[in-house]
């Protein structure tokens, strides 16, 4: 078969490896197929995210969940009063994180779950401030969470002097009557990065769980 390359540019390299290949015993061909194979199977692996270290959290109840994260920069914690899960970044972070979330029970109510979420919104927020006098809310926001209907509070607090912010979403299921839910709670340190409370979730290493529970569908 002809070169397909012009003769200023050739000779190509399979006309170069042609001769050496041939001299080859079959076992030492056979070796090279597998090598190369191996390599070939490295590489998409490492497309499609195999080595970067992507793992997945688990909630069963009261609202089933998926949560993916970053392995190497959020960890498992030991969870804190009722909480079904923690994690954060390592002690050595310079912008630390956390994630966790617990059951919550609401009061029984009127009309419909998505009426009543501001209201739970509201009472959640005097709670925090009775705890934290500092505390300034940045927004309340209706969501979806996996179909599901939420809302968010977004907040800034500070800790051992540095300012933080704060993203808490509850969902409960899509049911008439349901006052059994998740309350959801990321926090992270201000930095270049999360300059506001809007930018909490939307950057490293929130931005996988948050997306995955608000954008996943």
């Amino acid at each position: 078969m002809p070169s397909i390359v012009r003769p200023e540019f050739g000779p190509t390299l399979p006309e170069l490896l042609a001769p050496r290949w041939r001299r080859l015993n079959r076992f030492w061909r056979a070796a090279i197929v597998v090598a190369c194979a191996a390599i070939v199977l490295v590489a998409a692996y490492a497309l499609v995210g195999g080595g970067s270290g992507m793992r997945t959290l688990k909630v069963a109840t009261p609202i089933p969940i998926t949560i993916p994260y970053d392995g190497a920069a959020l960890q498992q914690r030991v969870a804190v009063g009722n909480e079904l899960f923690r994690l954060s970044t390592p002690p050595s972070a310079a912008d630390p994180a956390t994630l966790s979330a617990s059951p919550i029970t609401i009061a029984p109510y009127r009309g419909s779950i998505e009426g009543t979420l501001p209201i739970v919104a509201s009472r959640l927020t005097e709670q925090m401030r009775r705890v934290d006098p500092g505390l300034i809310v940045r927004g309340y926001l209706p969501v979806l969470v996996k179909q599901r209907p939420g809302y968010e509070i977004l907040f800034q607090f500070k800790r051992a002097g540095r300012t933080r912010y704060g993203r808490r979403v509850i969902v409960f299921a899509d049911q008439p009557g349901v006052r059994e839910g998740l309350d959801i709670l990321m926090t992270s340190a201000r930095s270049l990065r999360i300059p506001t409370s809007e930018q909490l979730g939307r950057q490293p290493p929130l931005r996988d769980p948050y997306q995955a529970l608000v954008q996943g569908g």
